[in-house]
């Protein structure tokens, strides 16, 4: 994605820089002591991009995240610096296909408990094992990864439907096409994170993470980046605003759904939509396209 994004912003006459940072997989230290570097990351992570922006006076940023905690830290660090800027994220993986039923990388933990109590053998839980990840991306549920994914593109840091275009589909490689473009108006109108990210903009991405049952890890992850943004939200404010919206998500890992399934029926947006259309959305607040989420959805 980085090698698209850099070819379509030169041929659009930009310069463009690459750098990385760090990230801590949370399937890989799970269960283990590298769990103690994994929230601490995001700040790590935070301030590389910071680093990176600020040291080089770059003009803006790109930034590509696509796991929990460098999700809220892109945001976080553009924030920081405040000038044109936004997120693509790296979008989920595709289910895997066990007997003809969805599977993902939570199947493939369970299958060691179904396989020492004797419900599946060796051999099956192998075949899971193989199965469960057939692709690049982030895990396929509503879990850290995809709950920030949605709620940075409700804030308006993305362009539409980032958070639900899977790795590697068609949708996904035209967005990363289209990066060139939406930075151009970002930069040549001076559009920064702190003119898109507002606290209706934040109320808004809370209303629909709770609607689709996103993790409860949100609540960590917002709370920094609205300190980041200057902007008062408090745990109250989730309290309240998970009152005011319905459940409506079927996705893993309260339902039985992947983003995948999302993305078939027409994607966030579409969500978004139909939130707004029923009155529990503002739709006055702006993205990275210049439109309203009104406009946009």
């Amino acid at each position: 994605y980085a090698n698209i994004v850099k070819q379509h912003l030169e041929i659009n006459n930009m310069n463009a820089f690459r750098s990385c940072t760090t990230t801590v997989s949370d399937g890989i230290s799970m269960g283990t002591s590298g769990m103690n570097y994994s929230l601490p990351s995001r700040e790590l992570q935070a301030d590389s991009i910071e680093t990176m922006l600020n040291a080089h006076h770059l003009d803006g940023g790109v930034i590509i995240p696509g796991c929990d905690k460098n999700l809220p830290a892109s945001v976080m660090g553009i924030a920081r610096v405040n000038r044109p800027s936004m997120i693509v994220y790296g979008g989920s993986i595709l289910p895997g296909i066990h007997k003809t039923k969805q599977i993902d990388i939570v199947d493939a933990f369970q299958s060691y408990g179904q396989e020492i109590s004797g419900a599946i053998t060796s051999d099956e839980r192998e075949e899971i094992i193989d199965k469960a990840c057939p692709c690049s991306g982030s895990c396929g549920g509503m879990y850290t990864a995809n709950t920030m994914a949605i709620a940075l593109e409700v804030m308006g840091i993305t362009l539409p439907n980032s958070s639900s275009n899977y790795s590697a589909s068609p949708e996904k490689i035209q967005e990363c096409r289209d990066v060139s473009t939406t930075m151009e108006y970002l930069i040549k109108n001076n559009i920064t994170p702190k003119d898109i990210i507002t606290q209706r903009s934040i109320y808004n991405a809370i209303k629909v993470c709770c609607a689709l049952g996103g993790s409860t890890n949100m609540v960590i992850h917002i709370l920094a980046i609205a300190n980041e943004l200057g902007l008062r939200i408090t745990l109250n404010d989730f309290e309240l605003i998970s009152k005011q919206v319905p459940y409506i998500g079927n996705l893993k890992p309260s339902g039985e759904k992947y983003i995948y399934d999302l993305y078939q029926i027409g994607g966030t947006q579409k969500v978004i939509r139909y939130l707004y259309e029923q009155g529990y959305l503002s739709g006055d607040t702006y993205s990275v396209t210049g439109k309203t989420l009104m406009e946009q959805c």
